[in-house]
């Protein structure tokens, strides 16, 4: 029995090392996957910083791109892109429907297998037990059915972070692919704006080109003015770049400026001579709305940004507190089974929880693990009740044949010891059950008892077997003795046989009270621990109907197990951020669309003014 028990601690420690093990795995790529998280948002904000300073030079390079392409988008064609891409997202929403369902499906089967696996599992050890204890069976059929709903969680937890990091693979890929979109931007905003410095340049030249007879002085002053605002024009390209607006202010020196180039410009053509004639024309209004297009346009598109980097930041806000609530669920079963060490530590992870379901959750957990503790305490009982069992039988025929050996010497002797020994062995049973009484009083006081007298009786029990094969070998090398001496002197061996059957018979039936008084304490034990048992059963399904009565109240309407309920609500909450990122994309679509309508306005209004 004590090598029994030690196996079974060194099988537990094990399982436990295994355990703790894979928990600590766990722990360790969630701490990774936090880290990650964190250094992506960090790399996020940087990279919306820096998108933020490059969006205002994207409408005006995209304009002039615009104007050098050669074929355009109309907007027929973007109307069936846009009718392609919602048909897209049905289908690809509807598929997402059927996963669903054929996910809960399998759910609902594997927990339907597993259930008869754990029903097949219990008949298969009630018979190898030989035993047909419905107690027993229910017993092992909660303790399989609990052992797979673990396994299933386990695979369940594993497979969520898989997608957890293929996600982060996917969130690298599209950071990767807005870099690569920012480089090209920036490429093509130098580009652009070195086409309009040349073309700003070409108009200068032409214009001098038409007053090329005029006064070399008049000419000089031209190409002052004309250089003058070229370095305006420069550094307001280069403010540009730097992601700097131009205030109010700045846009009205701009327009008085370009008013006095222009009237300095009428003066120089009344001066000159009669068949020379310069024409300016004043487009520092046409510049002004320009330039107050540009910032209304850049200002929509940065607040949009803003409205979607707020609601990515929502959506792994709730992400974040799916991912704790599921590792705060994923520690409360592992504080089942090992310790109630880390309970501080699990409540402060668990604050939003309501307190009430805290408790219920806790009285019904301690309840669970009271029922295996008493299930595993009545197997151990019941196992050492049947080796127990074994024992006496294996004792009894083995002292039977002994005996037998020892007395076939002398047939009528053996007859007579026989006939003597049964007389005392039954004066001993009538004995022991006349004491039966005295011996049910005691059994509190033995129950009592710590398990250091236990060992100390396990230890006696082996000495009293070593001194009862001594003893037997004795008597068989003593009978031997008396057979070839039996006619010398028959009494004295006769009496001395007597002797020794009485003492063996007197420790027989000393070590036979303990056993008959160990058997009935085990028997009381299995007793009061069904009671318990009994009664923990029904305090733990009365607190279950509560919870779930409550959870029922709380969240959905069915009538199905709290884990089913929770894992459906985690999918809606998993649902339900899909489709704001999936409408917060078709918003992004919507205002680029706007934009690219808008520019095209721009460029019709822009194409009229030049014609």
């Amino acid at each position: 029995m004590i090598v029994s028990i030690e196996r079974r601690f060194l099988n537990v420690l094990a399982e436990k090392s295994e355990r703790e093990q894979e928990e600590l795995l766990a722990t360790r790529q969630f701490r990774q996957a936090q880290t990650e998280l964190s250094r992506r948002r960090h790399e996020w904000g940087t990279e919306r910083k820096k998108f933020v300073s490059i969006i205002q030079n994207v409408v005006t390079s995209a304009q002039k791109i615009r104007r050098n392409a050669m074929e355009m988008i109309t907007a027929e064609q973007m109307m069936e892109l846009k009718e392609r891409i919602a048909d897209i997202h049905d289908n690809q929403r509807r598929s997402e429907q059927q996963l669903e369902e054929a996910s809960k499906q399998k759910a609902e089967i594997s927990v339907q297998l597993m259930k008869a696996e754990a029903l097949k599992q219990s008949l298969e050890e009630l018979k190898e037990n030989n035993c047909d204890l419905i107690k027993l069976q229910s017993a092992l059929q909660a303790s399989h059915l609990n052992l797979l709903n673990v396994t299933s969680q386990l695979h369940v937890l594993k497979s969520q972070v898989e997608k957890k990091d293929a996600e982060l693979a996917l969130r690298e890929e599209q950071i990767a692919e807005l870099k690569k979109e920012v480089n090209a931007l920036m490429t093509v905003n130098v580009e652009a704006e070195k086409i309009f410095a040349d073309e700003i340049s070409g108009k200068k030249v032409e214009d001098g080109g038409a007053a090329g007879s005029v006064q070399h002085k008049e000419d000089g002053n031209a190409n002052g003015s004309s250089s003058t605002h070229d370095l305006g024009l420069s550094s307001e390209v280069e403010k540009h770049r730097a992601g700097i607006w131009p205030d109010s202010g700045r846009v009205s020196a701009e327009s008085e400026e370009s008013n006095a180039f222009g009237d300095d410009a009428r003066s120089f053509s009344i001066n000159a001579d009669l068949h020379t004639k310069t024409v300016v024309f004043d487009n520092s209004e046409a510049y002004e709305k320009k330039i107050r297009y540009i910032r209304e346009t850049a200002e929509v598109c940065i607040q949009n940004y803003k409205d979607q980097l707020s609601y990515k930041e929502e959506a792994v806000k709730k992400y974040r507190a799916l991912l704790e609530n599921l590792q705060s669920e994923r520690n409360d079963a592992q504080r089942q089974k090992f310790s109630d060490i880390h309970e501080d530590e699990f409540l402060e992870e668990k604050k939003w929880k309501r307190s009430e379901e805290i408790l219920n959750k806790r009285e019904l957990e301690e309840g669970k693990s009271e029922i295996l503790r008493l299930r595993n305490e009545i197997k151990d009982l019941e196992e050492a009740n049947s080796k127990l069992s074994e024992q006496v039988q294996q004792n009894q025929s083995e002292e039977l044949e002994r005996f037998e050996v020892g007395v076939q010497v002398d047939l009528s002797d053996s007859h007579r010891s026989m006939m003597g020994s049964n007389n005392k062995l039954k004066q001993i049973d009538a004995d022991t059950f006349s004491d039966d009484g005295t011996a049910q009083g005691n059994d509190n006081e033995i129950t009592k008892t710590s398990g250091t007298s236990q060992s100390r009786q396990v230890l006696n029990q082996d000495i009293e077997e070593g001194e009862r094969g001594n003893d037997i070998r004795g008597i068989g090398e003593r009978l031997a003795a008396g057979a070839s001496g039996r006619q010398i002197d028959e009494h004295q061996v006769r009496t001395q046989r007597e002797e020794q059957l009485s003492e063996f018979l007197r420790k027989e039936e000393t070590k036979s009270a303990v056993l008959r008084n160990e058997i009935r304490r085990l028997k009381q034990k299995l007793i009061s621990a069904n009671a318990k048992n009994q009664e923990l059963q029904q305090a733990c399904e009365d607190i279950r109907a509560e919870a779930l009565a409550q959870i029922g109240q709380r969240y959905t309407k069915n009538d199905t197990e709290s884990s089913d309920r929770e894992t459906v609500y985690l999918r809606m909450e998993v649902d339900k951020l899909r489709s704001e990122v999936a409408n917060q994309r078709r918003t992004l679509k919507s205002q680029k669309e706007t934009i690219e309508a808008l520019q095209k306005e721009q460029k019709k209004e822009e194409m009229k003014t030049a014609d």
